[in-house]
């Protein structure tokens, strides 16, 4: 196995005030190493491209451990290196690109910032280990660069990989691994509508329709809404937005009608007068408190369910973790207080003794007793929310290929998308803006595994470099 690395800097000098930019080139400072060859299978020969992304899933792992930023896949950086890990493999030589910085140059003429690694070896395992061995190529793994471009050639067994590294002062474009379907709204009513859009025209029987910044009531909503076709939206107190009203009309089969979570209080008659008025059809399911309502919803889910899952109705992130499962399976999400199994919830339960009961989140969230008063089978939990879905996720998906990431932060973007997960099959996974172990864990190190990723979030709440941790 060979290694080289190269580092180049370019800085910029500012005249003022004509703004004029002169690009002062260091000189190259250049290693080489060889080392002994470990025996490795090989990668994948047939598809470079998955050694690709397995350099750059692995280079971001060292930056995730170390709190830094990831790199993000440019596909003109890409170009370059993949055109000169063809001319390596072609002349059987280890050698730097004289002219990558000019090349990168073409497609990213902000560059402030480019390094350069190149290697032979067996595997990307093999060749990651001897990069992260080496000061100079960790010092460009590790360094201040925001893009990457990875280009993989083998010839007969010898992989041949040059690393391209690239800081710019403007934003550009990049890829995932995964192919990505982002739903970003500027408000939560917003994204419910983002994520119901993808639902054909004229197909759901019903719609949820709940509080947008109250979650007492649309917990149970998830599965409600996946058990008609349908789509949960969100709105505020104060009235039904417009695009809500235009797409809950798209949506709706011409017999279809709109679902009220929650008493008036919760959603005045104003909201129902609103749907009403524009001809679509309503009801309202409520009840006296969170319990009630639940339980109220739960028959309407499913008369007959071989499964339900009980949680805590004092905190959402163990609802919105069940919520996908749930609508995949038509079961009821059933609410009960941390240290009592309320009236309403009970009086439910009796009337279906002989289903298992899931209970998702901890002891902390639904005691012990609680949990064997409402007649526990199963319990499903983990350190933290992100944890429990994690949790969730292995537990009833263990072979899903599919995914779909929202928001750990709030209620909203995990509960609209539920339906949307049960229809494809898919795990629903929270993320904090700087992914977890739990959720980082769970994503990348099954990165080959995705054939689609459905994330729901805006910027601040799932940022661009989340999704490039997790999907690279």
């Amino acid at each position: 196995m060979a290694l080289c690395s190269s580092a180049l800097r370019a800085e910029y000098l500012y005249v003022v005030p004509r703004l004029l930019f002169l690009r002062v080139v260091a000189a190259l400072a250049s290693i080489a190493m060889v080392a002994a060859t470990i025996p490795s299978a090989r990668a994948s020969a047939t598809h470079p491209q998955w050694d690709e992304w397995d350099f750059v899933n692995l280079m971001n792992r060292e930056r995730w451990e170390r709190g830094m930023q990831p790199l993000a896949m440019v596909p003109s950086a890409r170009d370059v290196a993949r055109s000169w890990s063809g001319v390596m493999a072609s002349d059987g030589v280890l050698r730097h690109n004289p002219n990558f910085a000019d090349q990168l140059a073409v497609s990213l003429p902000s560059w402030r910032r480019a390094g350069e690694n190149i290697g032979a070896g067996g595997s990307v395992a093999q060749l990651h280990a001897a990069f992260m061995n080496s000061t100079k190529h960790r010092d460009n793994i590790l360094g201040d660069f925001q893009w990457v471009g990875v280009g993989v050639r083998w010839a007969e067994s010898r992989m041949w990989v040059t690393v391209d590294f690239v800081a710019t002062t403007t934003p550009v474009g990049w890829e995932t691994r995964t192919p990505i379907t982002r739903l970003v709204g500027a408000s939560e009513s917003d994204s419910s509508v983002l994520v119901s859009q993808r639902l054909p025209a004229g197909t759901a029987a019903r719609i949820v329709v709940a509080r947008a910044d109250e979650f007492a009531d649309a917990l149970a909503g998830g599965p409600l809404a996946a058990a008609h076709n349908g789509s949960v939206l969100l709105v505020p107190r104060s009235g039904v937005p417009a695009n809500v009203v235009t797409e809950a009309k798209r949506v709706l089969s011409p017999d279809g009608r709109v679902i009220l979570l929650g008493g008036t209080n919760a959603l005045p008659v104003a909201i129902e007068d609103t749907f009403r008025t524009n001809g679509i059809a309503t009801e309202r399911i409520a009840g006296t408190d969170r319990y009630a309502t639940a339980a109220a919803v739960a028959p309407r889910v499913n008369a007959s369910p071989t499964s339900l899952f009980v949680v805590s109705g004092m905190a959402f992130p163990d609802a919105v973790a069940a919520s996908a499962v749930a609508a995949s399976r038509r079961s009821p999400i059933i609410l009960v207080a941390p240290q009592s199994v309320p009236p309403a919830t009970a009086s439910y339960l009796a009337t279906n003794p002989l289903v298992p009961r899931i209970v998702v989140g901890g002891p902390a969230a639904v005691s012990d007793l609680t949990a064997q008063a409402a007649g526990m089978t199963q319990r499903v939990h983990g350190t933290d929310r992100y944890a429990t879905a994690v949790n969730v996720a292995n537990t009833f998906f263990p072979s899903a290929s599919r995914i779909v990431v929202a928001s750990g932060s709030g209620f909203a973007d995990a509960l609209v998308s539920a339906p949307d997960a049960a229809r494809q099959g898919a795990p629903l996974v929270l993320t904090a803006s700087n992914p977890n172990s739990w959720s980082y864990g769970y994503v990348a190190t099954q990165n080959r595994r995705w054939v689609s990723a459905t994330v729901v979030g805006n910027a601040a709440a799932v940022p661009d470099a989340a999704i490039q941790l997790l999907f690279s």
